[in-house]
């Protein structure tokens, strides 16, 4: 059984909804951590580990032996962890799915998975971005400097790989042609496609979009059914010229690199869109002491 590792820059990024509609291949099944597992983003340490077992290794053997001794450990590291990923269940699949909102770690990924699939999902960072702010995980220039962050490593995996070796996925793409991208991917992986239920498509549930939260402002816990309004597309229709200032500056030159038209802002108003995302940053900490005060007299509430 192999691994899908689903990867995106940065959380809101829709890797929930994605490997939520993979599952429903019959030969694909959730792995072990049915959550974020941070396993691709953690690999640093594991070459931490690799390079003092070198350091052990000077004087006990030729180096060219020690050079494929070491690669051979980093494959077998990576086996134990897709070991650890596969459910336990006695069912025949040929995949399992697992899922991590980072990029961090993903140049090691050739060294230590060479044998594992690998889809890397990008969304519009200006969707991305809002949606984290509406979902209280970030101010908006915060927001920003993740997504350049992510789509930078993301950036020099692509340049630096075999283009068959990953499939790069827009999330635009699965929300717009849903089934044809999937077809793309059931493909990558090699999978038969009469077996997708892709009649039923429009009952695939959406995971903690920022567009559904709970009394207290908080994410939906639970997936939940789509509406009319679900409209995960526009959620930086809304943006003036500030927001896509501060956006173009930032991550400009990523999002063209990843095939994303900018809304050209030719007004500067630096000071005073200097202020304004100061601004920002006191509103999302309100946003947040809010929250945790809603939280605390509630559960104190129940308490009584």
């Amino acid at each position: 059984m192999k691994t899908v590792f689903l990867i995106s820059p940065t959380q809101r990024s829709g890797t929930n909804y994605f490997r939520n509609l993979l599952v429903r291949h019959p030969d694909i099944l959730v792995a072990n951590l049915d959550q974020e597992d941070f396993l691709i983003a953690n690999l640093s340490h594991l070459e931490i580990f690799v390079k003092y077992l070198d350091k052990s290794w000077v004087h006990a053997w030729h180096p060219n032996r020690r050079e494929k001794l070491l690669a051979q450990a980093k494959v077998s590291l990576g086996i134990g962890l897709t070991h650890y990923l596969r459910p336990n269940t006695s069912e025949k699949k040929l995949y399992t799915v697992t899922k991590t909102p980072s990029s961090k770690g993903l140049l090691y990924f050739d060294e230590y998975f060479p044998d594992q699939k690998l889809i890397i999902l990008v969304r519009d960072g200006r969707a991305t971005v809002e949606s984290g702010v509406q979902s209280n995980f970030w101010y908006y220039e915060m927001g920003c400097h993740r997504w350049k962050k992510g789509t930078s490593t993301i950036l020099q995996y692509l340049e630096k790989s075999d283009p068959g070796r990953f499939l790069l996925v827009k999330y635009e793409d699965l929300v717009k042609y849903t089934a044809q991208t999937l077809k793309t991917v059931l493909t990558y992986l090699e999978l038969d496609l009469t077996l997708y239920p892709f009649e039923s498509l429009g009952k695939v549930k959406v995971a903690v979009s920022s567009q559904y939260k709970d009394e207290l402002g908080r994410l939906a816990s639970k997936p939940v059914a789509r509406n009319r309004n679900f409209n995960p597309l526009a959620r930086a229709l809304f943006w003036d010229w500030k927001r896509h200032l501060l956006f173009n500056r930032i991550c400009g030159q990523n999002a063209q690199k990843l095939g994303y038209s900018l809304e050209r802002q030719d007004r500067k108003g630096f000071i005073y869109t200097f202020v304004f995302f100061k601004i920002d940053i006191g509103i999302f900490l309100c946003k947040k002491l809010k929250q945790k005060v809603l939280i605390y007299l509630q559960n104190r509430q129940k308490a009584k």
